[in-house]
C-alpha cells in the first residue's frame, strides 16, 4: 500500500474513533432551574434541565432545598428535560437543587452529582 492510502486509511479510523468517544462520553447535566412553584395540595416546583451532548443517563434524581430544609425530590428516565416535583414544608424563592445522574458506560455504572442554585419565580 501507499503512503496516500495509509493516510486515507488512518484518518478514516481516527473519525470513527472520535465518533465511538463521542457517543459513549456521558452526557452531563449542563443545568437545572427551577421555573415555577405552583400551590396546591402538595404544592409542586416546575424543574427544566439541560443536557451535554453524549449518552443520556439512565436516570436523574433531583432534589430541591430551601433554606428551612424543606423541599422534594423526584426521579426521572435519562433524557427527560421538564418534571414536576412535589413540595413538602413552606414554599421558598430560594431552592437549591441536587441533581444525581447514573450513567451505564460499557455495562459499568457511573454516577456524578452536582448542586446548581435557582431562582423561582412563586406564582
Amino acid at each position: 500500500m501507499t503512503a496516500k492510502r495509509y493516510f486515507l486509511w488512518g484518518g478514516a479510523l481516527g473519525l470513527l474513533a472520535s465518533g465511538l468517544v463521542r457517543w459513549l462520553r456521558p452526557a452531563l447535566l449542563l443545568g437545572a432551574k427551577v421555573t415555577a412553584v405552583t400551590p396546591g395540595d402538595p404544592p409542586t416546583a416546575s424543574v427544566a434541565l439541560t443536557y451535554g451532548a453524549g449518552l443520556a443517563p439512565a436516570s436523574v434524581i433531583v432534589d430541591l432545598r430551601n433554606r428551612d430544609g424543606s423541599g422534594g425530590s423526584a426521579t426521572v428516565e435519562g433524557r427527560q428535560m421538564f418534571l414536576e416535583v412535589p413540595l413538602v414544608g413552606a414554599t421558598d424563592a430560594d431552592y437549591r437543587i441536587m441533581t444525581t445522574a447514573t450513567y451505564r458506560v460499557l455495562g459499568r455504572p457511573r454516577t456524578v452529582v452536582r448542586e446548581f442554585p435557582a431562582g423561582v419565580s412563586v406564582i
